[in-house]
Parts: structure tokens; C-alpha cells; sequence
């Protein structure tokens, strides 16, 4: 039976959802992708059919031509017949799901984080949530990432209660991310910056305090990794971050495949976002163990149990950041070590893949049976 996958790209799907794409397969459904871009990743090595929509830059700004992607998508659609759709990124979701409706498929939604547009302000959040909310009510099922923007969909009546359910992330593998040995005590201590380089990720913030760590000299290490450059209305320009290299503020390293190799050099992994649905790269960085500083965004600070695994601060606080990363890049190597020893305890058996995998088995069978008795 067809499964449609659909996301604004390809890249998004792999990295995040490969286990989930191969565990599916492996049950006996036929997975095809449905992505915009051709080039955002290598595919050869892939056993999965992707169709790419002709107008690219319509998946990227689709709420100037709604129509086209509309009609291209209920063609697409129609092409493949599948029994079911999985979206994963909100821009191309409402189109899709308008053209799913139109086909009578039924189309569940995964908000994997509330983006650019909801993290920018009340009122535009306000007025993006009128509009999504008829979309909504043409989608059986919608799943959210934390609790934080379920119930903000859930008070402000933009979905029914029936239709809202939680999942714990997109999955992490505990058998590639696991412990690694900790840095030496008399390693300068390098704090570790894994994500998009945007600002909505806070990472002016971050900046903001480091800034102030090398006017105190306090000594540390930055190292920023990351795609950079990639489309977002937020994106930081390379020249930006050559500026603060030559600053000496952090060291710009680039997108890594692998960031365990990262991840073994760090002391501290920093997570200043503004919004997340569940961060994975937290979940890596205590899977490793490494302690984590945390933004109080959605999608973050729930992972952290403070003194535990890792330590919060108010979301675009220079002021409070600079004063945490201080306290820890001066406090004793001891305490450091043994909080990066606790942290892999921290992750429960509930953000695996594994448990991902069972939950959308179990909602794909309910689905397809449904379609199976119906037809």
C-alpha cells in the first residue's frame, strides 16, 4: 500500500526520518517521498521513489502561489494513489492537506515545530493560526511534538481535542549515540553549538554572551556547526560569522553528518533556541554525555532536569546565559565530569526510535485498514 511522505525537503525526511522510512518498508508499505528540491541531497544510495514538484520556490514561500502548489499536489497525488499522507513541515502541509481533501485521503500532520511565523510575534502567530485552523479540520489526525504548542492550538481553538495527540520526537538511536569518554581536565572547556545558523535558533544570543565571556576572560571554546546559508528569512550570512570569527568570539566549522566526533571535544552543548517541536540535538548531546544549556523555548527545556543533566535560562537573556556559562566555565572539573557521566540516564525509552516507530506502525494500520474497508 502507498504511503506518501511530504516535506519542504528531502534532507529534512533523511535525517530525521530514515528509521521510520525503512521500519515502514520493512512492514510491507511502499514509501514515496514527495519533495521540491533535487539538490539538497544525495539520494542515489536510497530504495525510495521521490517525486520532485516542479515550482521550487513555491514550497518555500507557498503563501504567495497557493493554487499552483495546490493543483500540483492534488496531481501528484493523484499520480501515486496513496492510502495515506504524512506531512512533516507546515509550509507545504496546507496545500496538501486542502488537495488530499479534495481526493478524500486521508493526510495526518506532524508538527515537528511551530517555526518562523509563530515565533515571531503574538498577533502574526494569532493571524497564522486563523488560517490554519479550517486546514486543520480536514486532517483526522494531528500530532505535536510538545505539550507546550498542543495546548496552544488546543486553547486558542485552532483544533479539537479528538483530533490533537503527542509523540516524543522524531526518534533517536541509542545504539549510535551513546557514551563517550569526556574531554581532560586541562582542555581549554569548548562549548558546542550543533543546529541551523539562524537567528531564530537564538544564536544571537549566544554571541551576545560570548562576547562578554572573552571581554571578562573567562576562557573557553566555541565551535558552531551547522548548514548555514540554506533560504531561511533568518539565516546569519557567512560574512556575519567571519566577522565574529575574527573576533575570536567561535569557530565556524560547517555541516557535519556525524557530530559525535564534535560532540566527543565538548564540554557543554549550548541549545539557545526560540522554538523547537522535540531537539534532537539535545537528546544527542545527553545520549553522549554531555551536559546541556538550555533555552526555556518549547521542545527544550522539558528535556532539562537542572544540576542533572544540564541548566536553563531564559529564552534571549544574554544576561542570564553569560552568568550560567560562567558559573560553568569556572566550576570545578569534578562536577562536570560526573554530570556528563549521569547525563545518558536521562533519556528515556520513549524518545527512541523504536517508540517512534511503533507509534506511526500502529496509526498506519488503523489508517489503512480504514481505507482497505472503505474501498
Amino acid at each position: 500500500m502507498p504511503v506518501v511522505f511530504v516535506a519542504n525537503q528531502a534532507h529534512f525526511l533523511i535525517h530525521y526520518y530514515i528509521h521510520l522510512l525503512q521500519y515502514l518498508q520493512s512492514k510491507g508499505y511502499k514509501i514515496i517521498i514527495v519533495v521540491p528540491h533535487k539538490k539538497d541531497y544525495p539520494y542515489k544510495a536510497l530504495k525510495f521513489p521521490i517525486f520532485y514538484a516542479r515550482h521550487d520556490k513555491g514550497f518555500q514561500v507557498n503563501y504567495l502561489n497557493p493554487l499552483r502548489i495546490f493543483l500540483e499536489m492534488r496531481q501528484l497525488i493523484t499520480d501515486i494513489k496513496p492510502v495515506v499522507i504524512l506531512t512533516f513541515t507546515l509550509k507545504i502541509s496546507v496545500q496538501t492537506v486542502l488537495a488530499c481533501e479534495s481526493l478524500k485521503i486521508p493526510l495526518i500532520m506532524t508538527i515537528t515545530g511551530l517555526g518562523y511565523l509563530f515565533a515571531r510575534n503574538r498577533l502574526v502567530s494569532s493571524v497564522s493560526g486563523y488560517f490554519l485552523k479550517p486546514v486543520l479540520q480536514h486532517c483526522p489526525q494531528v500530532i505535536f511534538q510538545n505539550r507546550t504548542d498542543c495546548d496552544l492550538f488546543l486553547k486558542r481553538k485552532w483544533i479539537t481535542e479528538e483530533k490533537a495527540s503527542l509523540i516524543n520526537g522524531s526518534g533517536i538511536n541509542l545504539s549510535y549515540y551513546k557514551p563517550i569518554p569526556y574531554p581532560p581536565e586541562d582542555k581549554i572547556r569548548l562549548i558546542l553549538y550543533l543546529g541551523r545558523i539562524q537567528y531564530d535558533k537564538g544564536l544571537l544570543c549566544l554571541i551576545k554572551s560570548l562576547k562578554q565571556l572573552k571581554k571578562d576572560k573567562i576562557p573557553y571554546q566555541c565551535l558552531l556547526a551547522g548548514p548555514c546559508e540554506g533560504g531561511h528569512p533568518t539565516d546569519i550570512p557567512l560574512s556575519k560569522l567571519s566577522v565574529w570569527e575574527k573576533e575570536g568570539v567561535l569557530r565556524f566549522i560547517g555541516y557535519h553528518t556525524d557530530v559525535r566526533p564534535l560532540l566527543k571535544q565538548a564540554n557543554i552543548v549550548v541549545q539557545p533556541s526560540i522554538r523547537e517541536g522535540l531537539s534532537r540535538t539535545i537528546l544527542e548531546a545527553l545520549a553522549c554525555g554531555r551536559p546541556v544549556v538550555s533555552s526555556t523555548s518549547p521542545g527544550c527545556a522539558e528535556l532539562i532536569t537542572e544540576n542533572e543533566n544540564g541548566w536553563i535560562f531564559p529564552t534571549n537573556n544574554e544576561k542570564k546565559l553569560t552568568q550560567l556559562l560562567t558559573s560553568i566555565l569556572l566550576m570545578p572539573y569534578t562536577v562536570l565530569a560526573s554530570m556528563a557521566h549521569k547525563t545518558p540516564e536521562s533519556i528515556s525509552t520513549r524518545y527512541t526510535n523504536q517508540a517512534i516507530q511503533d507509534y506511526y506502525g500502529k496509526l498506519l494500520t488503523l489508517y489503512t485498514n480504514e481505507k482497505a474497508t472503505f474501498s
